[in-house]
């Protein structure tokens, strides 16, 4: 009680920090096997990486604090040479319906995106904010298609390469406040 009653003085003062001492942390591998390269035709343009992501559920109780997706990727630029760019735009999409074959225009997504610049050059490690799409999962299990990385609507476009081997596996952290931290 003691514990709870601090915590709910920090939050009135502002001095919160959402990193938790006992707060629950799952965390899941996206190898190989939960991704799909979608090559386009036209090679101007970038591959699209969809991934299954199995979002476990809350423990008992349990409120969503945030959830990160860490991924290595390669990236380039997609524009001429003329007028390279040094930071492109690597985006996330939720899916909006399973996919349906192995051309971009076969992967529908949802308006959600999350974006973040990556600057150009080999094992660009990028931490990208998905608490809305697990908190959607969570909600709404029969409706996670997975998710499409990769840059398809940029004002920077970006071609990448997604790392699924050994230590650059993608990854999913997933935080949550235990209901008897919860104020």
């Amino acid at each position: 009680m003691v514990r709870r009653n601090i915590i709910m003085v920090l939050v009135a003062l502002g001095l919160f920090v959402p990193v938790l001492v006992g707060a629950q942390t799952q965390v899941v591998a996206l190898g190989s096997a939960q991704l799909t390269t979608i090559t386009p035709e036209d090679t101007t343009e970038g591959k699209v990486f969809v991934l299954a992501v199995s979002v476990p559920q809350a423990p008992a109780g349990a409120r969503l604090m945030s959830a990160m997706m860490e991924l290595v990727v390669d990236a380039s630029s997609a524009l001429p040479a003329a007028a390279p760019s040094h930071v492109v735009t690597l985006e996330i999409f939720p899916l909006a319906g399973a996919l349906s074959g192995l051309a971009v225009e076969s992967v529908d997504l949802r308006p959600t995106t999350m974006k973040r610049s990556v600057p150009v050059g080999t094992n660009q490690r990028v931490r990208m904010d998905v608490t809305e799409f697990v908190e959607y999962v969570l909600a709404n299990p029969e409706e996670n298609y997975g998710i499409a990385v990769g840059s398809l609507a940029g004002s920077r476009p970006g071609r990448f390469e997604l790392k699924s081997q050994g230590q650059d596996v993608a990854t999913l952290t997933i935080r949550y406040l235990p209901a008897d931290l919860q104020p």
